[in-house]
């Protein structure tokens, strides 16, 4: 008995030694090849390549050893040694590479959490974790890392390990290290670096983005990273104290002083794609999964970034912006090129390779050729020299001419001579490599040369295919500020299909009739008047052709009008949807308060009165029609109950519109006892009908509870609201996350956004579904990295598309139908046959925006895609595509003869964009004849689906034509497709409300 006692014990003492001992051993050959200085110092100066979509191709490095600053030991000021061991291993220079003690109270925190929380690293172990091989975070990993910081030990000094940490931890995408730290954070050398400053830069070794200003886009944000630094900053110095590494008047001193952040140059910036893909990589989001994979210290980790950016379509959107904005600068400005090198003074080279001939580059003027069969002007610039003939100058001089004449002018070979008349020898000008020939006799390289320009005018492009990134470019330079997500504009009528798309939600039909008038509309004490951007062809359109013809006034009739075909039912569940309903633990007193006080919605006689005559001008029509006045019924629902608050809003042309106040008719009635028609507007007894419907109403309002949703949904101001707050709702849903103001001029575009959530939320609007990573996603979080691998060639990660379906196909369908006949007939036909496969037109989905002043000129439009399986062409797999057109400081883009609107501004670069995917790989080989010949489009039987039928309509206002009626010309009328039955007359229009209480499709 004693001796299998005995045996019990030697086996439960020798069996974790031998585990022990194989585990030591086999960590040992492991890492007997990584512990070389070599090795290490390799990783240490590990690149992070990132690839467009093709795998191959890189777009640029993360991390280059290029900007690498090593630093060593003897130069790391002593102040930084004592504030990192301080703080982060007060035992550094007593133990072996790890600490039992940290080991044990990790252990406990971890038990009791039920998952690693605490690691107990020493700072040998965070070097080894880095240098050596990573693995997932477990009590296994943990194990490794200890042994190997014991190995790390035994091989190299405590210096020499101070020294290696000190030159690998994470700073930001581009940089890493003390000497990068020090630069980034306060444009200071590490022995320039005082007390405040080391502590921070040791406070923030293992999360610097969260305490990083620089990055944060907001105010709010900045100065949260401020406080979290602050107190990052006074934890080391707590430390230090107790360690006695400062005295007690270096810490107060030290405790009081902010830091004093600077931020410094440490590399040039490569393009906005990668600062993109480095923004993702240090969100909360992605730095969760790299840990999750043992990633602590992305900057040694060496791995492999691989985007969906398309190498192609990306060139093509970048050279049309380098295209198209110095002709459409010239064109404003009616400048000659040479006169606007001021603006880029010192930015551009006179040389060829300084910008890796992306950009105009500087040359000199060695002579001009006036007299010869083909004038032109001869250049020299740093190591070349060459001579542009029309050829070369056409595109600019066609621009300059416009500018200075008018759009029709034109400009040929007899007007290059004015052209050079701007010019003397030795002026500089921007010129740009357009092509490269070689030369047939010679074998000589031939530069094709062309005249360009330096614009102030600006612009951006962003691609989605299937939720991802294909596309980006964020300006002319496409380096520092990235437009195409960071800058927000007035993007003009781009918000219509919003609303279009609520009001389907809502129970309209795309071919209900809207009103199309000038008229005057009072909310919350404002007064709006919409005025048209063009002279309307009727007064009713329906809603599809009051997109595809970008109707403001239809529009904004339709904003205000938008729940009116909701039940009490209905309209109660969309306020609590968008939360003015009275929650369940709400006092009335308290839902009273929040309504009148907090959002402006006053309930006293006026509005009630206000309620009472609107509904009452509804029930006075059987009157009016028996007294023998139905003629009038359209003059009373243009009627406004009380117009004395808008006089001073209203401007001369539109004061005609005032005479359409009640109270103004009934002063006039009363005054003068009128038994003819009242101010020549209407008849006195119509006006006396609406006067005592409009009482007897107002007795039943005023025995309610002035705020009860009943009293409330008949209130203008409320109702308002609620269609304001629910156009809101859904702009939110589908991508755009900027905070949007209630206001009635909302589809015309007063609020700002970027192209990014622009595109956003077309791609929602058109396939009903969003791919935004993370919780509360934002234009910084579309997905663009498809996958990443270590260094070893495993996948760390990768993307799995996770839509999210926000809107019912019906919605979609429709919404597609409306921005397909702003192609087809509307402001977006210049783009409507433009791309062609096989010679066959691609159908296409958009909307042009002009904001007010000219200030931006935008395009947001989608060309549907081919099915990897199918081959079919479908919205589903399309492309989405938003360009935008402006200056920077938002001045009007209007010349003395020519100014930019969305389609002659944004349009030619989406039709570039569009263009350049269609002719990509993956695309056209995909398709074939056959099948766009006989189903071009779009989603498998669409007509019939659903209710779903092909409507024939008035080519003037878009309304159903009668059966057997046809249009008033000799070809085909256009159709619609549409929601409804066929009638033995007409069409019956059908309308649905689809939504769940949480306002979800059903």
């Amino acid at each position: 008995m004693k001796r299998i006692l005995l045996w019990t014990i030697c086996l439960l003492i020798l069996a974790p030694l031998v585990f022990l001992g194989y585990v030591y051993y086999e960590i040992t050959r492991e890492t007997s090849e990584r512990i070389d200085r070599g090795a290490i110092d390799q990783v240490i100066n590990s690149e992070s390549p990132v690839y467009y979509s093709d795998g191959q191709t890189p777009i640029g490095v993360f991390f280059e050893k290029t900007h690498s600053q090593y630093i060593h030991y003897d130069h790391i000021p002593k102040t930084f040694i004592k504030a990192l061991v301080a703080s982060e291993d007060k035992n550094f220079f007593d133990h072996w590479g790890f600490d039992p003690k940290s080991i044990v109270r990790a252990f406990v925190a971890n038990i009791k959490s039920g998952r690693v929380v605490q690691g107990g690293s020493t700072l040998t172990q965070q070097t080894a974790k880095n240098v050596f091989k990573r693995e997932k975070r477990s009590y296994q990993a943990k194990i490794h890392e200890m042994f190997q910081a014991f190995l790390l030990e035994r091989e190299y000094s405590k210096e020499e390990i101070l020294e290696m940490y000190t030159n690998q931890f994470f700073v930001n995408g581009y940089g890493k290290g003390l000497k990068i730290a020090a630069q980034y954070f306060f444009d200071k050398d590490p022995q320039d670096l005082n007390l405040v400053e080391v502590a921070f830069i040791v406070g923030s070794v293992k999360g610097p983005n969260k305490y990083n200003p620089f990055i944060k886009k907001t105010h709010t944000e900045k100065e949260k990273a401020r406080r979290l630094a602050k107190e990052r900053k006074d934890y080391v110095l707590d430390k230090m104290l107790q360690q006695n590494y400062i005295s007690r008047n270096e810490y107060a001193a030290a405790r009081e002083e902010p830091i004093p952040f600077k931020e410094g140059r440490i590399t040039y910036r490569l393009n906005v794609i990668l600062d993109y893909v480095r923004n993702q990589l240090e969100s909360d989001y992605f730095q969760k999964i790299l840990q999750e994979q043992g990633v602590d210290n992305i900057a040694t980790s060496g791995i492999s970034i691989y985007t969906s950016v398309d190498r192609d379509v990306q060139s093509a959107a970048l050279l049309s912006l380098r295209k198209h904005l110095p002709r459409m600068d010239v064109t404003l400005t009616g400048q000659a090129p040479s006169k606007t090198l001021s603006r880029w003074q010192g930015a551009l080279k006179e040389s060829a390779e300084s910008n890796n001939r992306a950009l105009p580059f500087l040359a000199r003027v060695t002579a001009l050729q006036h007299d010869t069969e083909d004038p032109g002007l001869c250049i020299a610039w740093e190591n070349g020299e060459g001579c542009i003939g029309y050829d070369g100058l056409k595109s600019m001089g066609d621009a300059w001419r416009k500018g200075k004449t008018g759009p029709w002018a034109t400009f040929k070979k007899e007007h290059v001579p004015f052209l050079l008349n701007t010019l003397t020898v030795g002026d500089l000008v921007p010129v740009q490599i357009v092509a490269v020939d070689e030369d047939s006799k010679g074998g000589n390289r031939v530069e094709k040369l062309m005249l360009s320009a330096i614009p102030e005018l600006e612009g951006g492009v962003v691609t989605l295919h299937e939720g991802m990134i294909s596309a980006m470019v964020g300006g002319f330079s496409n380096i520092h500020f990235n437009r195409a997500v960071d800058a927000k504009r007035q993007l003009g009528s781009i918000f219509k299909p919003i609303v279009y798309a609520s009001a389907l939600q809502l129970k309209w039909n795309n071919l209900d009739p809207l009103k199309n008038t000038r008229d005057i509309y009072q909310f919350e004490g404002t007064t709006y008047v919409p005025r048209p951007d063009h002279k309307p062809k009727s007064k009713t359109v329906s809603m599809a052709w009051a997109g595809a013809n970008s109707e403001n006034l239809a529009t904004v009739w339709l904003l205000y009008h938008l729940t009116d075909r909701l039940n009490m039912s209905e309209f109660r569940q969309v306020v609590n949807l968008v939360g003015l309903g009275r929650k369940p633990d709400e006092a009335y007193e308290a839902y009273k308060t929040r309504i009148r006080d907090q959002l402006g919605v006053v309930v006293d006689e006026k509005a009630l009165a206000e309620a009472a005559f609107e509904t009452a001008k509804k029930q006075a029509e059987t009157d009016i029609i028996f007294a023998g006045h139905e003629n009038m019924l359209e003059d009373v629902k243009h009627l406004h109950f009380d117009l004395s608050g808008a006089d001073s809003a209203v401007t001369e042309a539109d004061r005609d519109l005032l005479s359409y106040d009640f109270q103004r008719l009934m002063a006039l009635k009363n005054h003068a006892n009128h038994k003819d028609w009242v101010d020549g507007l209407m008849p006195p007894e119509v006006l006396e009908l609406l006067e005592h419907h409009t009482l007897e109403l107002l007795k039943k309002l005023m025995g309610q509870e002035k705020y009860s949703l009943e009293t409330l949904s008949k209130i203008r101001d409320f109702r308002t609201l609620v269609n304001l707050y629910f156009v809101i709702y859904l702009s939110k849903k589908i991508g755009i996350s900027t905070h949007l103001d209630p206001v009635l001029s909302f589809p015309l575009g007063p609020n700002a956004i970027s192209i990014m959530e622009a595109a956003l939320a077309y791609e929602t609007l058109l396939t009903g579904k969003t791919f935004l990573l993370g919780a509360g996603g934002s234009p910084q979080m579309v997905p663009i990295i498809k996958k990443m691998v270590d260094r070893e060639g495993k996948i760390l990660w990768e993307y799995v598309p996770e839509p999210k379906v926000v809107l019912p196909e019906r919605i979609t369908i429709l919404t597609a139908e409306i921005l397909r006949k702003v192609m087809e007939r509307g402001t977006g036909k210049k783009a409507r046959d433009v791309i062609r496969i096989f010679d066959i037109p691609l159908p296409s989905f958009g909307k042009t925006g002009t904001a007010n002043r000219f200030t931006n000129s935008s395009f947001v439009g989608l060309i549907p895609g081919p099915d990897d399986t199918t081959g079919q062409l479908g919205i589903d797999n399309g492309y989405t595509i938003a360009s935008y057109v402006g200056f920077d400081d938002n001045q009007p883009m209007k010349g003395d003869h020519m100014a930019l609107y969305g389609s002659s501004g944004a349009l030619p670069l989406w039709m570039d964009t569009a263009w350049a995917i269609s002719k990509s790989e993956g695309f056209k080989d995909i398709l074939q004849p056959a099948d766009l010949a006989f189903n071009p489009l779009l989603r498998p039987a669409i007509p019939g689906k659903s209710g779903l039928h092909p409507v024939p309509v008035s080519p003037i206002t878009g309304l159903p034509l009668k059966h057997g009626q046809k249009p008033i010309h000799p070809s085909p009328g256009p159709e619609v497709l549409t929601q409804a039955d066929e009638g033995s007359k007409t069409w019956q229009l059908k309308r649905e409300f689809e939504m769940d209480s949480e306002g979800q499709p059903k």
